[in-house]
């Protein structure tokens, strides 16, 4: 930028550095705020329950997180929905995947109950050289180490 118009524009002198500093920090703060999303479905009773992971990236790794199932209101097992747990893998250059929890029907009339789909342990593969397989050792700065998104269940369909 030239320097005179620098000066116009910010008066120059040290106040003008920190202007410039506290602008390029709120660029940079909102592109670390990118992060890892996941949908809250809300379904009847009698169907699943999807949760839509996404990615704020494209990865040159494979990124894989541990899942389960958390009780809120609802319960897991024979009564409102079926527990679930495992990983989800994104492949290399994949930012979305999902993963279904079905939802039991039940003759209650429940006017409304949650349940919960926690993703933990982060896990790359491919992303530090001499590791075959996946591990946890270098984190990834734009993915959280775990994060958690609320299902609703409403009446029966």
């Amino acid at each position: 930028m030239n320097s005179s118009i620098y000066n116009r524009i910010f008066g120059g002198g040290a106040l003008a550095g920190v202007i410039v500093a506290v602008l390029l920090a709120g660029f940079v703060q909102h592109a670390e705020a990118q992060t890892l999303e996941i949908t809250s479905p809300s379904v009847p009773e009698g169907t699943v329950a999807t949760f839509e992971i996404t990615l704020p990236h494209v990865y040159e790794f494979d990124i894989r997180y541990a899942f389960k199932t958390e009780d809120g209101t609802a319960k897991a097992g024979a009564r409102d929905y079926d527990p679930k747990s495992g990983h989800v893998v994104f492949p290399s250059g994949t930012t979305t995947r999902k993963v279904g929890v079905y939802v039991i029907h039940d003759r209650d009339r429940n006017t409304g109950e949650d349940f919960y789909l926690k993703l933990y342990n982060l896990e790359t593969r491919g992303l530090a050289r001499g590791v075959d397989g996946w591990s946890s050792s270098v984190p990834v700065k734009t993915l959280p180490a775990e994060k958690r998104a609320k299902a609703r269940i409403h009446g029966g369909i």
